[in-house]
């Protein structure tokens, strides 16, 4: 790793794709990495390498991120992420091939000039409430959110997230979000359903004059 970082500090670097990273057990000190330069940033590799290097990059040119973690589960704790110039955020689940993953993957990419929020997971696993917060928490920026192929247990997570709560109204998620797509979600139950319900009622409300007193955005879109 040490190695890699040192590579790394390049001033001019505008662009950057790095594969199969790895961590050793118990190393997890990444020192700070400034690339004031970088556009575009793809990451593939191990949970615990791919978000110790994640959380140690300070990009404030980043216009496309394309994160994608494999090897356990999204329990782990992801670094806070804090990119000024990031509009659209989009969350998909990667599908694998059984018989091989390198050249089983297939994905439903977002359109051209989205930024990516990859994930490989197991297919029991859902994603946790606490890596969702710590996707979400910094996205003061994001208006538009586009959700692909995700399951039932984990669009109610999600819209629960976003769900505009009165009882703590300072720690709104996704504050300015305006747009919101669920493509290809898996909506089986009561339960979901009523999660659409609350959501929407909670980001949404007649005329245009009124607006929450938080500053939270009136929802304008969402499908």
């Amino acid at each position: 790793m040490a190695d890699l970082l040192r590579v790394l500090t390049t001033p001019s670097l505008e662009g950057l794709k790095l594969s199969m990273l790895v961590t050793k057990e118990n190393d997890h000190t990444v020192p700070s990495i400034l690339l004031p330069k970088l556009q575009d940033l793809s990451m593939y590799g191990e949970i615990a390498g791919t978000v110790d290097l994640f959380g140690a990059l300070t990009v404030p040119s980043l216009g496309c991120l394309d994160l994608i973690i494999s090897g356990g589960t999204l329990s782990y704790t992801f670094p806070s992420i804090s990119i000024p110039k990031l509009q659209d955020l989009s969350i998909y689940e990667l599908s694998f091939s059984q018989h091989s993953e390198k050249s089983g993957v297939q994905r439903n990419a977002p359109g051209v000039g989205s930024s990516c929020l990859g994930f490989k997971r197991d297919h029991n696993s859902l994603l946790s409430e606490l890596s969702l917060r710590h996707m979400l928490e910094e996205g003061d920026t994001v208006n538009v959110l586009n959700i692909l192929n995700i399951i039932t247990g984990d669009t109610s997570r999600l819209l629960g997230l976003l769900s505009y709560d009165e009882n703590k109204p300072r720690c709104q998620t996704l504050p300015h979000l305006k747009v919101f797509y669920l493509r290809n979600t898996k909506v089986g139950s009561s339960v979901d359903h009523q999660s659409h319900t609350d959501f929407v009622s909670s980001r949404w409300w007649v005329g245009d004059s009124r607006r929450k007193s938080t500053g939270v955005d009136k929802l304008e879109t969402f499908g």
